[in-house]
């Protein structure tokens, strides 16, 4: 049986799903762990992906454990390989020759590097197809909706990844390459700071009699509920630590561990872990030399065509997990309309408009992208891959798609 399967490789983590569906059926951390010893061989099946990887990587010093992609790029094709190989028949319960796979790739990838990815994939797994799509059109896609006419495809997408932020420029369906901004910062940087918060006022002293593991555990899932359940944006941070320190009540809030018995307190790093996005200067990491969020963001519109980029203020598209923290788009907002304003005579800054799609908005685009009719035009066929290698290049099936079905 046919399946069209859309996988989002990110930096930290990687979604896959089936086509058509709203969201990702696993998303799990995009890591390979292979065996150290010589005698022991990975293509023999003896290799782990994902969460058994990430524990691996901890307790098992006989294997090593690798990510798939590093800073939005693909580190190894092997690996890749051995990944997607395990996605299928792990947890999508299919034979990868009996997938049509839509990847969500990096804009900026090369051709070659694209062909290469290609390439590989069908080499070792002969699926039925290959399409890849660009991570920004598949974002803008998810926001603007399967029925969205070609003008609507003009924004720019702000992809906060886990080690990544990203900011694309595109206009009517094309990627102004001159746009693309990065930054290695992204939501481990702001768990790191959760954490050091938590060191600094001895909260994991009860956790010292727990084995290194337990531990371990521990304070990765006390972390990540205080990153996706407390923390938010302030609109000035002084004034909100001032606020704070008028009523204690406010300031601490107690969490409980209830598989460890472990009560711990939350306070000002609620606010402040995410604002290492906007004051990277804040972080005592590399990230303190990155550039603020908002400069970002206005460096890449900047740097577009200048007929378009009214159109780029009013429609800023915000991806990722780590752009899901309360009030970070009325943050992000007011931050650009300091610096437009300060800029421009004119009021361009009564048009900027934000808008969130969630943390899965690349893997719903692109799953949004395999369930059309003529997904197979650009892809490379199993049955003609020799001859469809050399096309291994950015094509924008979303816009050609409208464009043929508009005649023009």
């Amino acid at each position: 049986m046919e399946r069209r399967v859309a996988i989002d490789l990110g930096s930290g983590l990687a979604k896959i799903g089936f086509a058509g569906n709203p969201t990702p059926d696993c998303i799990i951390p995009s890591l390979v762990a292979t065996p150290v010893r010589e005698h022991r061989s990975a293509s023999g099946g003896d290799y782990y992906i994902g969460k058994y990887a990430m524990k691996l990587r901890l307790f098992d010093a006989g294997y090593s454990v690798r990510p798939v992609v590093r800073d939005g790029r693909v580190e190894s094709l092997s690996d890749l390989v051995l990944f997607v190989d395990a996605c299928c028949k792990e947890y999508l319960k299919v034979d990868p020759m009996d997938c049509h796979f839509f990847f969500a790739l990096p804009a900026m990838s090369s051709p070659i590097d694209r062909s290469q990815f290609m390439r590989s994939l069908m080499v070792s797994l002969s699926p039925l197809s290959i399409t890849i799509v660009d991570q920004s059109v598949a974002a803008l896609f998810a926001s603007a909706g399967p029925n969205c006419s070609p003008g609507r495809l003009t924004g720019t997408i702000v992809d906060i990844g886990e080690n990544l932020t990203k900011i694309m420029c595109l206009v009517d369906g094309y990627l102004v390459c001159s746009s693309v901004k990065e930054e290695a910062i992204g939501g481990a940087q702001i768990s790191e700071m959760i954490q050091r918060h938590l060191e600094a006022r001895e909260e994991f002293k009860p956790l010292s009699s727990l084995r290194r593991r337990d531990r371990e555990k521990a304070i990765a899932s006390a972390v990540q509920k205080i990153k996706h359940g407390s923390c938010y944006l302030a609109a000035s941070p002084v004034d909100e630590a001032l606020r704070l320190d008028e009523d204690p009540k406010l300031a601490k809030r107690k969490l409980r561990s209830e598989a460890y018995g472990w009560e711990y307190s939350v306070c000002y790093e609620r606010f402040i872990a995410p604002e290492i996005l906007f004051e990277p200067a804040i972080s005592c990491g590399p990230e303190r030399d990155a550039t603020p969020l908002p400069v970002l963001v206005d460096d890449a519109i900047q740097a577009a065509p200048i007929d378009y980029r009214a159109k780029l203020y009013s429609n800023i598209v915000l991806s990722g997990g780590s752009t899901m923290f309360t009030n970070f788009d009325r943050r992000l907002k007011l931050e650009l309309k300091m610096l437009t304003s300060a800029r421009h005579k004119t009021n361009i800054a009564s048009s900027i408009g934000i808008k969130s799609t969630g943390q899965n908005a690349v893997w719903l685009g692109t799953s949004l992208i395999g369930q059309q009719a003529d997904f197979d035009k650009p892809a490379m066929m199993r049955i003609k891959h020799d001859e469809f290698v050399k096309f291994g290049v950015r094509y924008e099936q979303t816009l050609s798609s409208m464009q043929e079905n508009m005649g023009l």
